[in-house]
């Protein structure tokens, strides 16, 4: 506890929750992300998502796994310029902040993440294809707060990941009417088993 180490299930994790650090991809974590100041941001925040990772640790373990992470953010990051940053959120996500970035250079900077993503090489040479999707957010003299802004862009990538998977998609007020009635719908139908 207190920020001590544990191994637990083969992953390297901190038992405190205020991590500035991610231990397997170095990277600032989503506690970081969430005491930034982005009041006034002008630009575009994506929230990015390597699909089917379970599979990925499933067949190859933790420690494999941890290696091919490891190596997809050295990647990103190479790809991003000074001013970009990319923050660790959880599992096989990653908050990237593109400040002054438009809709257009999103989905371009999405579709250059997609081909980098699908030669990933293991120590011992084999390539792994992944795939990703992304939500994203646009956002002009922003005035939400940073839990407003990653509600939007995980209930995005939830739909993305469930009808759009190895895309990228920016939240509306239409998807997030679709993923609502889908709460809605599922919280009544629990209810209605529970009540026979």
């Amino acid at each position: 506890e207190n920020g001590e180490k544990s191994v637990f299930a083969g992953m390297m994790t901190r038992l405190d929750k205020q991590s500035k650090y991610d231990e397997v991809t170095g990277l600032p974590t989503k506690n970081e992300f969430y005491s930034a100041d982005i009041s006034g941001f002008n630009g575009t925040i994506m929230l990015l998502g390597i699909d089917k990772f379970k599979r990925v640790i499933n067949d190859f373990g933790y420690r494999y796994s941890e290696e091919l992470l490891a190596k997809i953010v050295k990647k990103l990051c190479n790809m991003l310029k000074s001013e970009q940053k990319v923050y660790y959120f959880l599992n096989d996500k990653f908050i990237i902040i593109l400040p002054n970035y438009s809709k257009k250079q999103t989905f371009e900077l999405f579709d250059n993440i997609k081909s980098m993503a699908k030669y990933v090489e293991t120590i011992d040479g084999n390539i792994i294809d992944f795939s990703v999707s992304a939500s994203a957010i646009e956002l002009i003299d922003n005035t939400l707060d940073n839990d407003s802004i990653i509600d939007r862009l995980d209930m995005t990538l939830t739909y993305v990941k469930s009808n759009d998977r190895g895309n990228i998609r920016f939240y509306s007020e239409t998807i997030e009417g679709k993923q609502l009635r889908l709460e809605t719908v599922k919280k009544e139908l629990n209810e209605s088993i529970n009540n026979n």
